[in-house]
This record gives structure tokens, sequence and C-alpha cells, in this order.
């Protein structure tokens, strides 16, 4: 039977078309980013009549327990929890860090200083108890140390605390687009917790019908042209009916058996089923298919509003201190900013790092870091924004903005011993260019005699002779009669100056002492000795 000419015509034009498509697929899934979802958040529509009823009265509440002041200063709204604005609150005891902490809320009901005109590059922080450590003093977080570590360079900035304890990924876009937008940020810093799918708040994503939802090419001419209705998919709460789910997931993906967990990733693999419902839930493959929408909403307000989106994961203690790298939610969120062009920091190396040679504690519990950890946290925040987003330069911090944490942060010199320790534990290492960056910060914080004389002795090693000197000069200044300093200095005379007489007057002091160093002890008894 002899096909008609005008259905073998229709036929190779179906296939034809089919093949364009096809290849037009596979060419917008090489080149181009996943196309934006439509989403939309549920947002508590009377936040500002609730935030305007809080600041009518101020409130402040004398030492409490941390549950007990939970339950005083923390809000349920339709879209998650907040804190009361402008309060006031003094705990003892924190159940975390055994510390009694002073605990302030503005008329936003952030942990942050009231919110002024803009001066300098605003980088508002959103995130859940890691951010707000509620545990530490507000100097000690994360968030204002990377403000501190800002203001000794040429792009210091502002940084707001919007984390609020127990929030999720969804509720913390609620804060943002409730107040934090209000506070026009440059940079938004979402601070993405391995728990964050948990509880979240009811959300819609647009879905596309059947197998439509899955091309880039029709989500593309969608958003181009409205062409095909697109409906409204309620995504709702995770809660204990979950549990059995994921659990068979976990177990037939991960296989998880008992062990070490520090040792065997299989052992890994069981502490995540332990806890699937808090931060073992971020190893679901099913529950990032569900959720990756919200990164996609974030992207939109990030173009909407103006602001530069920047994603931090934080990771667990047990991912930090584990002898393999076990990184599956990380490498999750990075293949989602990939997509979104969102820079995204990934913590866990960082710590892992340093984790190898620091003997403190960088954590209280499995995930929340003490100020050493925040410190550090920040120090990794500050390098990675100072790399990936667009910061103003200014000649000065405001006085105003100075004022409101330079005498306490000042207060933690625990700042200045940790500088120094790494700084020395990175010169015995020879890692120069790390001590140099370490004994500069200690010494912005605040000059002594010990971090002047390493500092002297980095520059020698790498022979930077007039740099030495200045700093063993300055460290004699503090302590005119200090031994080390003279020892170092009278080598550095007679090495790099050839100046013996200044060498020996030096090493005269400490060697008659008998407390100068066998280098200097050889040197002294060649040069100097009649």
């Amino acid at each position: 039977m002899r096909i008609p000419n005008f259905l073998k015509n229709l036929l190779l034009l179906l296939v034809s078309i089919s093949l364009a498509f096809l290849l037009a697929e596979g060419l917008a899934r090489l080149l181009l980013p996943a196309p934006p979802r439509i989403v939309s958040l549920q947002k508590d529509e009377k936040a500002q009549q609730r935030l305007a009823q809080e600041n009518q009265e101020y409130r402040e509440m004398p030492l409490l327990e941390h549950m007990e002041y939970t339950g005083a200063l923390v809000v349920n709204t339709p879209t998650g929890r907040r804190l009361r604005a402008n309060s006031h609150v003094k705990m003892i005891n924190h159940n975390l860090s055994q510390r009694d902490i002073e605990f302030r809320t503005n008329a936003l009901g952030y942990r942050n200083r009231e919110i002024g005109p803009k001066q300098l590059t605003r980088v508002l922080f959103l995130g859940d108890s890691i951010t707000l450590a509620d545990y530490v003093e507000d100097e000690e977080t994360f968030v204002k140390q990377v403000e501190l570590l800002s203001w000794e360079t040429q792009t210091p900035v502002e940084t707001i605390n919007a984390g609020v304890g127990g929030a999720s990924l969804t509720n913390e876009l609620a804060v943002l687009e409730e107040t934090g937008l209000s506070t026009k940020p440059d940079v938004v810093v979402l601070g993405f917790y391995l728990n964050d799918f948990n509880e979240s708040a009811a959300f819609h994503v647009g879905r596309l019908p059947g197998w439509l939802n899955q091309s880039y090419v029709v989500w593309l001419v969608v958003k181009s042209f409205s062409l095909v209705k697109i409906e409204m998919e309620e995504r709702g709460r995770f809660g204990p009916r979950s549990l059995p789910q994921l659990k068979e997931e976990i177990q037939e993906h991960w296989k998880p058996e008992a062990g070490d967990p520090l040792q065997s990733r299989s052992a890994f693999y069981q502490e995540v089923e332990k806890t699937i419902m808090d931060w073992g839930s971020a190893w679901s493959t099913s529950l990032w298919d569900y959720m990756t929408p919200t990164f996609f909403h974030f992207r939109q307000l990030a173009d909407t509003h103006g602001f530069q989106p920047m994603i931090m994961v934080l990771p667990v203690k047990l991912q930090v201190e584990a002898e393999f790298i076990e990184d599956f939610p990380q490498q999750q969120v990075k293949a989602i900013g990939k997509q979104l062009g969102i820079p995204v920091l990934d913590v866990l190396p960082f710590l892992r790092e340093v984790a190898k040679t620091e003997s403190a504690p960088l954590f209280y519990d499995h995930c929340h870091p003490t100020p050493l950890g925040n410190q550090l946290v920040a120090e990794n925040i500050w390098t990675f924004l100072q790399d990936n987003v667009s910061l103003s330069k200014a000649s000065q911090v405001p006085e105003d903005l100075r004022n409101t944490v330079s005498e306490q942060a000042k207060a933690f010199p625990s700042r200045v011993a940790m500088y120094f320790q790494r700084a020395y534990h990175n010169f015995q290492q020879d890692n120069y260019d790390q001590a140099e960056r370490d004994l500069e910060r200690s010494l912005s914080l605040q000059p002594t005699v010990q971090s002047h004389n390493l500092l002297g002795l980095v520059y020698m090693q790498q022979g930077f002779a007039e740099k030495a000197l200045s700093n063993f000069e300055q460290a004699l200044k503090i302590e005119p009669d200090n031994i080390h300093v003279l020892n170092n200095r009278g080598i550095l005379f007679h090495d790099f100056y050839q100046d013996v007489s200044k060498a020996c007057a030096d090493l005269t002091i400490a060697c008659v002492q008998n407390q100068c160093s066998a280098e200097a002890l050889t040197l002294f008894q060649q040069k100097c000795v009649p």
C-alpha cells in the first residue's frame, strides 16, 4: 500500500519538529541555568501591625533561665517564630554556654543595633539559632565578627543579624520579605543549616501540566509568552508523618550500619538515620527535590529588589571531625547555587582544616559554634565576601557605628589570643603569609609585645629587614627590656645590617642575664666577647 505524499510530509514534519525540540532541549540544559519556577511564600500580612504594637512598650525582663526567655521573647506568627521587638533580656546560665548573656532586640525584632541611614555596604544575615547565637554575647557572634573584621580593611561593612532560633528555610525568606527588605540590604546571606527543611511553612510552586513541567524549553517559552496556564501547587509542612518514608529512603540509599561515625561512613549514615527529623533530613534526595524551589524564590527576590544574594552552608560537628569527607548536602546547595548564579560558601572545608590543629572546642553541641568557632566562621565568611560580592570602599567607619561596638569588642581578649596562637602554629609550619595575616589582625585589636615580636620574626624569615626592625622596635616601646625581643633584634642587626656594635649592645643585655637563645649566645661569644 502506497503512503500518500501528504502523510509522508506530515510524518517528516513531525520527526523534524521532534528532533529540533530535542536538540533545543539538550542545548538549553547544557548552556542555560534551570528556568526559575514561580514560587510564592506565605507571609504574615500583620507583621507591621505586630511590630508597631511591640514597639509601643519597651520590655525589659530580669534574669531568666533560657527556656523562660524563649517563652517570654519568642512570638509565634503564621509564618513561623519571630523575636519580640524592642526588648531586653538577661539570661542566666544559658543551657549551651552556661554563661549569663545580655540579649537585646531592635524595632524590627532583630538582635542588632537600631538600623539607621545606610552609610556602608549593608550585609543582612538570615538564619536560625546558629546565626542568632543567643548563647554568646552579640560581639562574639559571627555576624558581628564579620563586621569587626571588615573594619580593618578598605571595604568596611555594616552587618544585620536577622537570625531566629528554630527558623526553617522558608521562615527565613519570610523574614526577608516581611522586614528584611525594608533595611535596603546590598548583600543578603542566606544561612542554610542542614535541618532547614523541617517544619517549613506552606509555600506554593508553579507547575505545568504533565511532562511539560520537566522541560527547560517549555518553561522558557511559557515564562516569555504565557502560553500555558501555570498551576500553583501548595506544599505544606514536614512533620512526624514523614518519618517512616524518610527512614526507608535513607536505609535504601545510604545503607547505614553500626560503628564509629568518625571512622566509618556506614556508621555516619546511621547517625543520619537517627537524626532524620533534624540534620539527617539533608541526606534525603526527595526533600531536596521538594524544597529546591525556595532557593529559586531567593534568586527572584534578589533580582526584584537589587541585592546580591549569597548562600552559606553550615555543617554539623560530626562532618567537621570525621576522618573522611561526607558533604552530600553541601554539594546539593552548590549545584543549586551554580544553576541560579548565587555564590555558595561551604564552611566545612575550612573548619575541617582548622580542626586538625586546634585543640580548643569549636562547637558547644552538635552544631552551635563556640566563640572560637564563631570567629573562624566569620573569617571564612569575610574572605568569601571579599572575593565574591561587590563591596564599596570607605575611607573610615562612621563614628556612630564604631561607637556601638568598639569598646565591647575590645572586652573580648580571646580574639587576640586566638589569632596569636594560630599565627605561632603557622610560623612553625613555615606558613608565613597566614601567620602575618593573623598577627596583623591581633595587633589591630590589641598591640602586644608577643605579637610584634613574632611578626618581626615572620618578616626576618622572609628577608624583610625593615619591617622586622619596625616590629621589634614597636615591641620594645611597650616593654623596653624584653629579653626575647633584644635577642631577635641583635641577630637582625648582625645578619641583615652587618652592624656588630648595635648587635652586641642588644645581645649583651640578654646574654649577661643568661637568657639569650643558642643562636644569640653563639653570636655573642664570637663577636661581642673580647
